[in-house]
């Protein structure tokens, strides 16, 4: 399966699905348009596609960042992370790392993130712009994002993966070690020491070692230090100032 892809009148891209020309075309194409809008539309891959495309020489570009890569590296992937932790200590973004922090990220290990000032300059040096390019994430919306904006910069051959890999099944595509379920990249925090991920208990790693007790005892002190972590950082910053 190709697509074909067609520029409106308002400069926007637009892909639609057609049949493959020839045996051995890549399934996949999106050909950038010179101009190409906010609004304009790409077409996804399904993960059992995308190793396909691996297989036909496509080039892999993940743009999860290092701790979710280092759950779950895919081998030879070009690894760019569009997104990257927030770690300055001024009120704003100390405000919005709480935010995140109360709101969840406690329990599924996610933090505020903020956009790679760098990213375009690193895929450049890293990808031709010739090169046919597979777009991952963990869930799929990163990549999405990254396909866009690839498109912009003048690449010609790109693909996302829909759903990300949480939606791919072990074996589908090249992970590190080889057949270990792909949804293990996005899991952290408490509920994974807990073992209460949905891809823990259907692969049998949901039991937790230590008892109620030792469990109550570790959630308390893990939360604990984590607030600690972040109340420190603000009065730091309200007795000496924002760090230059």
């Amino acid at each position: 399966m190709a697509l074909a892809t067609s520029t409106s009148r308002s400069g926007s891209l637009r892909c639609v699905r057609a049949r493959a020309p020839a045996v051995g075309t890549p399934r996949v194409v999106v050909r950038a348009a010179s101009v190409a809008s906010r609004s304009g539309e790409l077409e996804a891959v399904s993960p059992a596609e995308a190793g396909d495309l691996i297989k036909d020489g496509w080039k892999v570009l993940d743009v999860r960042p290092p701790s979710e890569v280092s759950r779950l590296p895919i081998d030879g992937a070009v690894e760019a992370a569009i997104y990257l932790p927030e770690t300055r200590n001024d009120p704003a973004s100390l405000i919005k790392r709480f935010a995140t922090y109360s709101n969840g990220g406690w329990w599924v290990g996610a933090t505020h993130m903020i956009p790679n000032p760098t990213w375009n300059q690193e895929v450049e040096a890293a990808l031709p712009k010739d090169a046919s390019v597979l777009v991952l994430c963990q869930d799929g919306l990163r990549s999405l994002s990254a396909a866009r904006t690839l498109g912009k910069l003048g690449y010609g051959n790109l693909a996302w993966l829909e759903g990300g890999l949480n939606a791919a099944k072990p074996n589908q595509l090249p992970t590190k070690p080889p057949g270990k379920d792909p949804r293990y990249g996005g899991i952290a925090g408490l509920s994974e020491q807990m073992g209460w991920t949905k891809v823990q208990q259907e692969n049998g790693d949901s039991a937790f070692a230590g008892g109620v007790n030792n469990l109550l005892l570790g959630v308390g002190v893990f939360l604990v230090l984590d607030l600690l972590s972040i109340a420190v950082g603000y009065i730091n910053v309200l007795i000496n100032g924002p760090a230059v």
